[in-house]
């Protein structure tokens, strides 16, 4: 089953991800002033994505397809990710159609998303992150300070 998830952007604004049951966004938001607002956005999402009429089909200057989804008003409320190909964009819309109606809402803006390596489940220690060349020495705390060591290429 899909979820939306509200976050909240660099700027202070909310704006939410429809997912699909594996995980992938499947259509991204503007961003909005208000949670309020970004939430009357996801119940449009739910109303509008039921009327095929309402899914804006595009070409990006480098020939790719991609999608929005417009309100009643016309306004866009969300857009998709750019596809290889047309038919892969069908099999978008159908997937927001399949998940919008029934998708869970889940709020993450106040959140602190913490790394996937620093989660004690992944590891018991030292704690190492080969991605972000992360190393601790024990298990994070919220006291913890973190440092990066430099690039070896810088």
């Amino acid at each position: 089953m899909g979820k939306f998830e509200i976050n909240k952007d660099k700027a202070g604004k909310f704006r939410f991800n429809l997912k699909a049951g594996n995980h992938q966004v499947i259509l991204s938001s503007q961003g909005y002033a208000t949670k309020s607002a970004c939430e009357n956005g996801i119940e449009s999402v739910r109303k509008n994505s039921k009327d095929d009429k309402m899914f804006d089909r595009k070409k990006a200057k480098d020939g790719s397809p991609y999608f929005s989804l417009k309100s009643s008003n016309g306004q866009a409320i969300g857009s998709s990710e750019m596809y290889s190909s047309t038919s892969a964009m069908s099999k978008g819309i159908a997937s927001i159609k399949k998940n919008a109606p029934k998708a869970t809402v889940q709020d993450i803006s106040g959140k602190i998303v913490i790394h996937p390596c620093l989660q004690p489940r992944f590891f018991q220690g030292p704690w190492q992150c080969g991605r972000s060349r992360l190393r601790m020495s024990s298990a994070p705390t919220m006291s913890t300070k973190i440092s990066f060591p430099a690039h070896p290429a810088a």
